[in-house]
């Protein structure tokens, strides 16, 4: 998976904290040597001195039980696939033929669901995505060893790449903005990951741009960061958010037919931390200290010495060391003739937070702040004179570590009981 793997064990049990999943002896065997319960408690009750075995490769266990990839059969027809995108979902006719003309979208003969189908460079169909057809049914899922990267697409030739989650999502965008849509390229991605934006946008070198246009809420939010973030160093494509008024595009079209749509929302930590951010900045700002960067590692240590428990001091803390970080940066700005521009200042400071890679726990964000000062400390604490370019890069850290004391306030803000 993404990420680090660390755990961290005290006793009898275990957590991994990017993962956020954690529990006993067993459960542990069976996340990290593939086990079902029996095996987990079989491999426990094995001799103590034993050797423990090499892990369970999950990727042999699925060789042996890997099924060769085949569409279902198809339907003679497809009622009941274009009584459910056309009264069900809204979408264009046309646009439903010309995917069925495409062979791209048929209805299966068992179960009647709309498959959607996605085919290689070469023609050959390398993917299927089954959607339930029945109004009282939410099934979806992908056809048995299909290939991600050929997940439902359609390559038009223009140097955009609209990406979204699901066929249906696709389908609606067409139907909202049909002018010349033949000429774009288009990829759902089907419950599969990043794999088939990132393989098209590298595969078909017109791309320039790729438009990520996944569920306007906090998991779609936070798949446009990973397709962001698997894009960036290709220095030939821009990558761009555009999402739907409300929940997902289909949401769109049904309040269009005047139903009641399900409210898109902004991603949580995002939206708390870019209120706070403003919230200081319209504030007063402590005036900056003589040595601000010794101010600021004392309040660092302060913070970190501050028992977990004391949630109200700890973000009264994290405000106050945001505060005098900004105040630095504002005096920083002064002498470099940088005009004080509140909301540019905003997005700075967020430009850096990746929301899919924040799902750590209270221990590791304040580790994130310590590394952050220690970084600034050993790198700008000396009494030399700095380039212009050293104070720039000084600011931008300290703008860092703003980010990152927000980071620890909107956690404890936003944290559940549990966590």
């Amino acid at each position: 998976g993404e990420g680090s793997n660390k755990v961290t064990i005290r006793q009898n049990k275990w957590f991994c904290q990017y993962a956020l999943v954690g529990g006993d002896a067993i459960a542990f065997v069976r996340k990290w040597y593939n086990l079902n319960f029996p095996e987990a408690v079989t491999f426990l009750l094995k001799e103590q001195n034993a050797a423990i075995p090499e892990p369970i490769e999950k990727t042999e266990r699925r060789k042996k039980e890997k099924k060769p990839f085949a569409l279902p059969p198809a339907h003679s027809d497809m009622r009941r696939v274009y009584g459910y995108l056309l009264n069900q979902r809204y979408i264009d006719r046309a646009v439903i033929s010309f995917f069925a003309c495409h062979n791209m979208l048929y209805e299966d003969d068992k179960y009647h669901n709309a498959v959607f189908v996605g085919y290689d460079e070469n023609g050959v169909a390398r993917h299927g995505h089954k959607r339930s057809t029945y109004s009282d049914s939410d099934f979806k899922g992908n056809v048995d060893s299909s290939q991600p990267e050929y997940s439902f697409h359609w390559i038009g030739g223009s140097d955009k790449l609209y990406v979204f989650e699901a066929p249906v999502d696709m389908l609606s965008y067409i139907t909202l903005h049909p002018e010349g849509w033949q000429k774009h390229n288009y990829v759902a991605l089907c419950c599969a990951g990043m794999q088939a934006a990132a393989y098209q946008a590298q595969q078909n070198t017109h791309i320039r741009e790729v438009v990520v246009c996944t569920d306007y809420d906090e998991a779609g939010t936070e798949a446009y960061y990973r397709i962001k973030e698997a894009l960036v160093e290709n220095d030939r494509i821009t990558v761009r958010r555009e999402h739907s008024r409300f929940k997902d595009w289909n949401e769109d079209i049904r309040a269009q037919h005047g139903l009641t749509p399900i409210a898109g929302c902004e991603h949580p930590r995002i939206e708390c931390m870019r209120e706070l951010c403003g919230q200081i900045l319209a504030g007063s700002l402590p005036t900056c200290p003589a040595k601000p960067l010794e101010e600021l590692r004392k309040k660092v240590e302060t913070l970190a010495g501050t028992p977990a428990g004391n949630q109200q001091e700890i973000q009264e803390q994290a405000c106050a060391l945001s505060r005098l970080a900004l105040s630095f940066c504002r005096q920083r700005m002064r002498q470099l003739d940088i005009v004080w521009q509140p909301e540019k200042l905003i997005n700075r400071i967020m430009k850096p937070y990746l929301p899919h890679r924040d799902h750590i726990g209270y221990l590791n964000r304040v580790r994130d702040i310590e590394d952050c000062m220690q970084g600034i400390f050993r790198q700008f604490g000396g009494d030399r004179i700095y380039t212009e370019s050293e104070l720039k890069q000084e600011m931008s850290q300290t703008l860092d570590l703003a980010l990152h004391c927000l980071r620890l306030h909107t956690f404890l803000e936003l944290q559940t009981p549990e966590q």
